[in-house]
Formats: C-alpha cells, sequence, structure tokens
C-alpha cells in the first residue's frame, strides 16, 4: 500500500480531474496539509459498470501514439485473438482501437480479475476495503455532498460547490454498451464485480434488463 499522502494525492486527484478538472485539487491537497498532520484514509467509489465503459472509452478511443501501453497488452492482443489488427484510429471514437466493447469484455471474462489493469479492475482486488482502515468512503455520483461531509469531518472551510459539478454523462449512455452485450455477458460481468456491488450499495439490475437473451 502506498504511503497516506501517495494515496491521498492519487485519489483526490482522480476525484477531481474526473467532476471538474485539476486546478481545484492544487489549493485542495494544500488546504489539507495544513490541517492536519495525519491525512484522513479516503476512498472514492464509482458504478461499477459506469466505471468500465468510461474507462474503455478513455482507452480505446485514443490513437496509438496517445495509449501505447494499452495497444502493447490490451487491444493488439484482443484484435488478434479475432483475426483482426488493432488500428491507429482517430482519437474521437471510442472505439479507435478496433476493438469492440463486446471483445473487450469477452477478454474479461477470459482473463482473472488479478490480471486486469487498474483503470477496471474491482476495487475491492486493489484497494481492499475489508482489511484496509478507510477513515471515509465516498461516490463519485454524489461527490459534491460528500466531499462537503469529508471537509466538515476534517474542519475545514465549507467548499465552493460549483467547483465540483461532474461531466455529463448519463446512464442511457453506459447502457448503450451493455445493449451490446449479452445476458450472460452481463451476468459473467456482475460475477466479476460482485463484492464492490455490494460492499458500496450499488444496483446492477438496470444494466441486466440492457443484455440480450
Amino acid at each position: 500500500m502506498a504511503s497516506t499522502e501517495a494515496f491521498w494525492r492519487s485519489g483526490i486527484s482522480g476525484i477531481v480531474n474526473d467532476i471538474s478538472g485539476a486546478t481545484y485539487f492544487q489549493s485542495f491537497y494544500k488546504l489539507s496539509l495544513n490541517a492536519t498532520q495525519r491525512l484522513p484514509q479516503v476512498l472514492f467509489v464509482r458504478h461499477p459498470f459506469e466505471r468500465l465503459v468510461s474507462a474503455f472509452e478513455d482507452k480505446a478511443g485514443r490513437p496509438r501514439d496517445k495509449e501505447r501501453f494499452f495497444y502493447d497488452v490490451y487491444w493488439d492482443r484482443i484484435a488478434a485473438a479475432t483475426g483482426r489488427n488493432a488500428t491507429n484510429g482517430a482519437s474521437n471514437s471510442s472505439e479507435s482501437s478496433g476493438v469492440s466493447f463486446t471483445q473487450f469484455v469477452d477478454y474479461l471474462l477470459r482473463v482473472p480479475v488479478t490480471q486486469w489493469d487498474d483503470h477496471w479492475a474491482p476495487y475491492y482486488s486493489r484497494c481492499e476495503p475489508c482489511l484496509f482502515g478507510y477513515d471515509f468512503v465516498g461516490h463519485l455520483e454524489t461527490a459534491a455532498q460528500d466531499l462537503a461531509l469529508l471537509w466538515q469531518r476534517m474542519g475545514l472551510p465549507p467548499l465552493n460547490s460549483s467547483l465540483l459539478t461532474r461531466r455529463n454523462a448519463t446512464p442511457r449512455r453506459h447502457r448503450r454498451y451493455f445493449d451490446q452485450l449479452t445476458a450472460s455477458q452481463v451476468e459473467g460481468l456482475y460475477r466479476r464485480y460482485f463484492y464492490d456491488f455490494v460492499l458500496f450499495g450499488y444496483d446492477q439490475r438496470v444494466y441486466f434488463a440492457s443484455g440480450k437473451s
């Protein structure tokens, strides 16, 4: 496990990048250092299936020169397994790698979770919430409220909630990807993310309605 400071920097930076960009993080982090010697152990989570779609769009939607690691380790291998070559693609396409979401899911269901990349691996397999004593667990879906509560518990001045407006992302967009999957594929993903759903209180039912029979 990384040091508390590194974990805090990494985790909160990711939250703020996801919500409103990196600028606000600088004052966020400096203020936390001034407020306490012991930085709280914080974990923010996201709906497992939304996180999976977001990671796929981000990493498969960029050209080879921007994401060479993912082409070498994932997209080229997945494409080769289907008799295709991963393309260089255009950065504005969610499938610029030439790998479809269905092919990506097929790959995930063939390999153990321990071989998954951190961008889509279940939280329980990386962050160990049952073993690590987190002081606070928040949800990206309610980040503004959760960060305000965290700030309050740390005894810090109230946050400017206008800085914590998430990018426009709707469950409907994520479900479009799951509409491409079979019911058995959705079930397989749910089994692999099961502990994340249970530990963090997420609902999977709407995605089960998306899978094809």
